[in-house]
């Protein structure tokens, strides 16, 4: 039985339940990794744990999410969620990942003759005459899945993830017309849709393909799903033209923080005037701030922040 996402994530929207006093400030971070679903766009975590379990215990979303559900000493709450969106600032491939592979290596082996359809781009694919007998590892099954599709698709990938313990198929195409669809079961031979999790019924989720989005449509896209979150940040090191761009969408949008950081080194001086910083003031936006550090110190301020007992004030 495929393990549904919302065990793992959580998405709410941005609402005080009626009757309740409860002002909830969660912070969100942008991150450029693939692992989460254009059509899903954001997800929340209600502890580190659940962020391990989602990114792995090497991932930079991990490591930010213990300085931010730590909070400060002394405090009186704690940080409740914290989001991850995804930064879509080049064009990307649409893919499918398949659910929880519930099957072991050796049920796959039994496969002679399996196959599955489903579409890419656009086109359909006719995956037939699969064998995994000779397969020496699920990595190896991956492989020979990606040596069909490429016969109707050339360049199409298919992985196997040990973090994820699925299978997906990577487009070969980026932008707004890339997909791969949910298979279906073949015409004739073993149900590899079903049995790799290819189904929608399974659980397999489908991320479609997308352009390149604005720093302006990027939020828009995220508060379509989620306005749970009131603080945000990139976890990578934003560009001068980043900052700005943040930086203007939160003074224009009343109701949320930028809380960018840099490593530029004249930040501290008050000699400075072209830092990140300097460029925030410069610009009068009210709604940011820019700490001299790195990630974790932003994970820092957003769970600082999330962590405020607004009942006791």
């Amino acid at each position: 039985m495929a393990i549904p996402a919302s065990y793992i994530v959580r998405i709410n929207p941005r609402v005080i339940a009626g009757g309740s006093s409860d002002l909830e400030l969660n912070g969100l971070f942008f991150t450029k990794s693939a692992s989460i679903a254009t059509d899903n766009m954001v997800l929340g975590f209600s502890s580190p744990a659940t962020v391990k379990a989602y990114f792995g215990e090497d991932s930079p979303e991990y490591s930010v999410s213990l300085d931010y559900f730590a909070g400060y000493i002394n405090k009186f709450s704690a940080p409740r969620e914290l989001f991850f969106a995804r930064r879509v600032d080049v064009a990307v491939p649409g893919w499918l990942r398949g659910a929880l592979l519930l099957s072991s290596l050796t049920t796959l082996k039994a496969v002679t003759d399996g196959g599955f359809t489903l579409r890419i781009d656009g086109a359909t694919c006719a995956v037939t005459g699969l064998n995994f007998s000779a397969a020496t590892s699920l990595s190896d099954i991956a492989a020979k899945i990606q040596a069909k599709l490429v016969l109707d698709r050339p360049g199409t990938v298919c992985t196997y993830s040990n973090l994820h313990k699925a299978f997906q198929i990577t487009s070969p195409t980026s932008g707004d017309a890339s997909e791969v669809s949910f298979a279906d079961a073949p015409a004739t031979g073993a149900n590899l849709a079903a049995l790799l999790g290819f189904t929608e019924s399974a659980g397999a989720v489908v991320s479609s393909g997308l352009n390149a989005l604005s720093v302006s449509a990027q939020m828009d896209a995220v508060r379509a799903k989620s306005e749970n979150w009131f603080s945000f940040a990139p976890l990578w090191e934003a560009s001068d033209d980043e900052h700005k761009a943040f930086g203007a969408w939160a003074n224009a949008n009343y109701g949320w923080h930028y809380a960018g950081w840099t490593t530029d080194a004249t930040t501290p001086l008050q000699t400075s005037a072209a830092d990140p910083a300097s460029a925030q003031k410069n610009a009068d936006y009210d709604h940011s701030s820019i700490t001299f550090g790195d990630a974790h110190h932003a994970a820092f301020l957003m769970g600082s922040i999330a962590s405020v007992a607004w009942l006791r004030v």
